[in-house]
């Protein structure tokens, strides 16, 4: 670009279909966009509830409405994941469609920031405890899902250890 921005767009890596598109500039911090049209003709929608709060464990693509997830990589090795997510409510018919953030510490610790004003916060110490007392350890950092159901699942289910506010 005549500013100075790259944009490099290649298939993904693993076989499957779809784009991944790197953007950078100097002085700016790199964003990953990945598309995925098949997870966008899915037009997943969450179930009610704590429901689905284990999706998205081993690749957050499976949450995503649009198959769309960008990723800003900061400096300090923080991940900022977006995408747009349809949740279920009470109802016939009835939906929210929220815009999701997770940013992914370097210290394992984990923030969501959900558009309808929900945010929640799980330090590195309640996660290595999560994962502790799960089902099934994993390897901690990488592998583990047990902070999934307190991260997307109903707020008065959560731990003590779990920080939740609503901006509403």
């Amino acid at each position: 670009m005549p500013d100075g921005t790259n944009i490099l767009k290649k298939k993904r890596d693993n076989g499957e279909a779809g784009t991944v598109s790197i953007i950078t500039k100097e002085n700016f911090a790199p964003v990953r966009i990945t598309y995925d049209p098949v997870k966008a003709r899915a037009r997943t929608i969450i179930g009610l509830g704590g429901t689905d709060a284990l999706m998205g464990k081993d690749n957050i693509m499976e949450r995503t409405n649009t198959g769309r997830i960008s990723e800003v990589l900061l400096p300090d090795k923080t991940i900022v994941q977006s995408y747009l997510e349809k949740q279920e409510l009470e109802g016939y018919n009835n939906f929210s469609i929220n815009m999701v953030h997770l940013i992914r510490r370097d210290d394992f610790s984990l923030v969501k920031v959900k558009q309808d004003g929900e945010i929640v916060l799980i330090t590195a110490n309640e996660r290595a405890y999560l994962n502790e007392i799960g089902k099934q350890i994993e390897e901690f950092g990488s592998k583990d899902y047990d902070f999934f159901f307190e991260l997307f699942g109903i707020a008065n289910e959560r731990r003590s250890g779990v920080y939740t506010c609503n901006l509403d």
